[in-house]
């Protein structure tokens, strides 16, 4: 259950809840924080929302689209009588900046993929038998594609697809622009390498000899600080 499905459920008022993903081309004019503020209290004053007796819900989603949104969400801390929930897939938010921009002021709810349990809850809320032939295969699934709950709705092959979308959007958007990384062909080998041999000891060393035989030239200094 989303977060908006959880305040509908607790007897919010739809009217109430204010819901923005930024993805979508609907909210493309907000680029920046005074675009965000224009937005917001706009709707506000077109509403029949009395936001001095009636607090408000501010759901925003891939918030880190907009620059300077920690300004905005300050603005309407102090401005408004509002919960405001905040998601974003960028480091960004998934590091302890958050902490320096809205220090003192928020909640982090940190998301997890599915444990095994939870898929199988899953299955069982959407009226499937599980038996224990099924249960195995699910199980199966799970050692090979992992918990993300998008997968669910994918066949197997489509489930790859999905997984390298994440792959390219965390390593190849995220890591690379945050790191200012320089030899990307280095970072992809070396995440490639350290997949292959998950739970196996290894050393920088090592690698670098690894490396070298594929063709990079690595010292193992450059292994460490990559790692």
């Amino acid at each position: 259950m989303g977060i908006y499905e959880e305040l509908i459920e607790r007897g919010v008022n739809e009217k109430n809840i204010f819901y923005i993903t930024f993805e979508s081309a609907k909210f493309n004019s907000i680029k920046n924080y005074n675009d965000l503020n224009d937005y917001i209290f706009n709707i506000l004053s077109n509403s029949k929302i009395n936001n001095e007796i009636e607090k408000i819900y501010l759901l925003f989603d891939e918030i880190q689209l907009v620059e300077n949104w920690e300004k905005s969400i300050n603005s309407f801390r102090v401005d408004l009588n509002a919960d405001i929930y905040i998601t974003g897939s960028n480091s960004n938010l998934l590091t302890g900046d958050l902490a320096t921009l809205l220090v003192g002021r928020y909640i982090r709810i940190p998301i997890f993929p599915f444990s095994f349990k939870e898929i199988l809850e899953y299955y069982e809320n959407k009226g499937n038998e599980i038996t224990e032939l099924k249960k195995i295969y699910l199980f199966e699934e799970y050692l090979n594609y992992g918990g993300f709950p998008g997968l669910l709705k994918y066949d197997s092959f489509e489930k790859l697809d999905y997984l390298r979308d994440i792959y390219d959007s965390i390593v190849l958007n995220d890591v690379l622009s945050r790191n200012n990384i320089k030899n990307i062909d280095l970072l992809k080998k070396l995440i490639q390498y350290v997949i292959n041999t998950i739970g196996q000891p290894f050393s920088s060393p090592s690698i670098s000899k690894y490396l070298k035989n594929e063709g990079i030239k690595s010292s193992p200094k450059s292994i460490l600080n990559y790692m």
